[in-house]
């Protein structure tokens, strides 16, 4: 299982450069192992905006994708 974080509608946290860094795709969303990990990216990312939508969200995993 794991989490990620959409901060807006169709706007996910990626492990990429940015502030924060952010994809349009969701299979591209960066996934984090625990929910205290996605909270830590989402409170970092309003660091510079308030994103008041945003969601975390947990993902079952295939065996192709789990982390």
């Amino acid at each position: 299982m794991s989490y990620i974080v959409e901060l807006d509608r169709n706007v996910w946290i990626a492990d990429i450069q940015g502030d924060p860094g952010r994809t349009l795709r969701e299979e591209d969303a960066q996934h984090f192992r625990t929910l205290a990990k996605a909270e830590k990216a989402l409170r970092e990312a309003r660091n510079y905006r308030t994103f008041k939508a945003a969601e975390i969200i947990e993902q079952r995993c295939l065996i192709i994708n789990c982390l």
